[in-house]
């Protein structure tokens, strides 16, 4: 591999907003917790996890708790373009490794040595893979191309996938922390937050339709478990919902998103 950048955050981060690269980058979170959407896809992350993502992928992070990150930009790669999520070794020595790479990049501009660095974290990245699930994946790909349809059920997208339903919503659930349905309310309840942050004028009922409810009234009740306010009082720093809100959406109802389906 070739390095081409190694930073980390100046401080405990919030977030951060949607950007690409040109080349792959792997991220090490050394503190905090919270969800990366990655093309789409969103996927948790937590201390000591890793994510390595290939060029020019869309990708924007945003903290339960403030996080803090190891992140290196290097070309190179031998792996397939794809979305990979690792862990650390028990002993802490892919951290420790990234740790020596910033400090031979931005003291001493070892520039070999940080190569060399990096093969070595490449090298202890495979024994630790935990990929999500190829299918797990594909039901993300389609619930997020479909979700602003107030038509579209997550039978639907199930249905595309050559796997039992009850065995698919199970490995769901384990590889994402949230059931599918979950999964699909979380998109337009995310959906919503944003056109109410950034649309002035627009009506509740436009608001719902667009972000896949055809209720408006229902689209409040679940907009204001998920979030804690009315959307009408929803403003840009509103606070996220609390941990103990969050985790009822996580294991909701099948049919959190459409009363009458």
């Amino acid at each position: 591999m070739k390095l081409r950048y190694i930073g980390k955050s100046c401080c405990p981060s919030k977030g951060v907003f949607a950007h690409r690269h040109s080349t792959w980058e792997l991220v090490y979170t050394e503190k905090g917790s919270g969800r990366i959407a990655i093309d789409g896809v969103v996927y948790p992350f937590e201390e000591n996890s890793i994510m390595l993502y290939p060029p020019q992928t869309t990708h924007q992070k945003t903290a339960n708790t403030p996080f803090v990150d190891y992140y290196f930009l290097f070309s190179g790669c031998e792996l397939q373009p794809d979305i990979y999520v690792f862990r650390d070794t028990q002993d802490g020595a892919i951290l420790q490794l990234m740790k020596l790479m910033y400090r031979c990049y931005h003291e001493t501009k070892q520039l070999s040595v940080c190569d060399s660095l990096g093969d070595a974290v490449m090298g202890l990245l495979a024994p630790v893979e935990t990929d999500i699930d190829k299918n797990v994946r594909q039901l993300c790909h389609i619930l997020t191309a479909n979700f602003t349809d107030p038509d579209f059920k997550v039978a639907d997208a199930m249905a595309q996938i050559p796997l039992n339903e009850d065995y698919l919503r199970r490995r769901f659930k384990q590889e994402m922390g949230r059931t599918p349905q979950s999964y699909l309310t979380h998109l337009r309840v995310e959906n919503a937050k944003k056109l109410l942050s950034q649309s002035s004028g627009m009506l509740i009922s436009e608001v719902a339709f667009h972000s896949g409810f055809y209720e408006p009234l229902y689209f409040s009740r679940v907009f204001r478990k998920y979030t804690g306010c009315a959307p009408q009082a929803w403003e840009p720093e509103a606070k996220e919902a609390t941990p103990s809100a969050d985790s009822k959406m996580r294991n909701g109802s099948e049919h959190a998103d459409n009363p009458s389906k």
